[in-house]
């Protein structure tokens, strides 16, 4: 087996010099019609891939990281996992033109693991890693307890209270946290609050107001998605059409994603390393940015005109 480097390289050519390519028809047809998503549905699944092999630098011994605990990297890994998985299986409602909506959502949560990744490398502190642990176990305790009491009252507790039981038990110990640490640990910044940290309050308000909608089905994502209204008639029925995908949504997410990766790799890969993949991928986003996702988002007017 030849050296972490050597294996390193040879990924480096299955990834970034497999970039989508298309040809003149296809292209021009986009150009025609205005529809770019054959462009955004291949770059789209490029870069979820591209996440998830990052993620998976270092293996499991850390190999070629930065020197930090080891729970720390994982979480790093963990939310680039998250993020390209939810991009990849939103792939398959832009495959079928259907549920536009329910793209921007999904997209929402990935660009919110990649927010609280970003947050965690601007606080660069392990008590912050620590935190972001802690508080996503804040509901174990009471939940237990609940359990607990549920067996107490019960003629038969049976396997599933042990059962739930033991995965709570199991989830401190892999954890590393005690349940007093749990108690008294403080709740995140929400998601909006982490964009401000980052200075990325304005995307918020450009491009998240309307995702927010989406994931929480307030009263604006059921007229503008799953309602129609008749003037006439002063009544509602469902909305029987579907809303189909955009390629600015795809676009955005591919664009927030190479910010994060090199904010990552930076943070998290070892110094040799990291350089050759930060160059590799300045040369991957100028190829999307120039010949894509420029010229369309100017057209939709999500970009300034040049």
């Amino acid at each position: 087996m030849g050296s972490y480097m050597d294996r390193v390289d040879a990924w480096g050519k299955d990834v970034f010099f497999g970039i989508p390519e298309f040809d003149d028809e296809t292209l021009a047809q986009c150009r025609e019609s205005g529809d770019w998503m054959p462009v955004a549905f291949e770059w789209y699944k490029h870069t979820a891939i591209l996440i998830f092999r990052i993620a998976q630098l270092g293996g499991d011994n850390d190999q070629g990281l930065v020197e930090r605990p080891h729970r720390h990297s994982a979480v790093m890994k963990g939310l680039l996992a998250r993020s390209s998985k939810l991009m990849l299986a939103s792939l398959n409602l832009v495959a079928e033109s259907r549920f536009g909506d329910i793209l921007i959502a999904i997209q929402r949560m990935a660009i919110e693991s990649m927010v609280k990744l970003r947050w965690l490398i601007k606080m660069d502190t392990p008590e912050k890693f620590n935190q972001f642990i802690a508080a996503g176990l804040q509901m174990s305790p009471d939940l237990a307890e609940r359990i607990n009491a549920l067996a107490e009252n019960s003629d038969d507790a049976g396997p599933l209270y042990t059962r739930l039981l033991d995965n709570i038990n199991a989830s401190y110990t892999i954890s590393g946290v005690t349940i007093d640490e749990i108690r008294q640990a403080k709740a995140l910044p929400n998601f909006y609050q982490m964009l401000e940290k980052l200075n990325l309050q304005d995307q918020y308000l450009l491009l998240q107001v309307v995702a927010s909608s989406q994931i929480h089905g307030d009263w604006a994502d059921l007229i503008a998605n799953h309602l129609e209204y008749n003037y006439g008639r002063q009544r509602f029925s469902l909305k029987s059409t579907h809303n189909n995908p955009k390629s600015r949504v795809c676009f955005v997410g591919i664009s927030f994603a190479f910010q994060t990766l090199r904010e990552y790799i930076n943070y998290a890969i070892s110094r040799d390393g990291a350089q050759i993949l930060i160059d590799l991928l300045n040369i991957t986003e100028e190829e999307f940015n120039n010949r894509y996702r420029d010229p369309v988002l100017r057209a939709d007017g999500i970009l300034p005109s040049s």
